[in-house]
């Protein structure tokens, strides 16, 4: 969670690890920007605040329209046929409202069009983004109908895919990206309440 500490002690004795490779995992992350290191307390989760996280939403909005046009072109029909295979769990979890079994199924159907992009660096640009993220993603799924519109959206892209509409495909993914104010503004007072824990 933002703003927790990461315990290298506790990691190790999880993975049934000494302290080297974590105390290196540790450094990696935080060489990638996606733990802060301070004196005292060691490697945190980075807190975003309100101005940080509208600004990561837009740029990573970008990122993955981008992707999702590259995809476009470069997609295999195998890649497609996978993507639509994972529409159709995704169609199973919307049934049983599973929001933990959407939100991964979704994260499998994302990271497929992403490396579908074949560009290394939009690639690592999104990777990045989207792991601040992951917690606004899961967030927007738990509003009611949020998963059903979700899906069509995935729908639409495959559409786009078949069709080799690179456009159409970036449009799509750029619409699906898009903040919805109001889950935004929920979202957003939810951070501010955590702060103020």
């Amino acid at each position: 969670m933002p703003g927790q500490r990461i315990e290298e002690v506790e990691i190790a004795e999880i993975f049934g690890t000494s302290r080297t490779p974590v105390r290196e995992a540790v450094s990696q992350l935080v060489a990638a920007g996606l733990l802060h290191k301070t004196p005292r307390l060691g490697a945190i989760v980075p807190r975003l605040d309100v101005r940080q996280t509208l600004d990561l939403m837009d740029f990573s909005a970008e990122l993955a329209a981008s992707a999702a046009r590259f995809a476009a072109r470069r997609l295999r029909d195998e890649e497609i046929a996978t993507l639509r295979e994972h529409c159709e769990e995704l169609e199973l979890h919307v049934a049983a409202n599973d929001v933990a079994s959407y939100a991964i199924t979704a994260s499998l159907f994302h990271s497929l069009i992403i490396a579908a992009s074949r560009n290394t660096y939009l690639i690592e640009a999104l990777q990045r983004s989207v792991i601040h993220l992951a917690r606004y993603f899961r967030y927007c799924l738990t509003y009611p109908g949020q998963m059903r519109a979700d899906l069509a959206d995935h729908w639409r892209l495959i559409e786009a895919f078949e069709n080799r509409d690179g456009e159409a495909a970036r449009m799509q993914m750029r619409q699906h990206a898009l903040v919805d104010p109001e889950i935004i503004g929920d979202y957003i007072a939810d951070l501010e309440q955590d702060d103020s824990r």
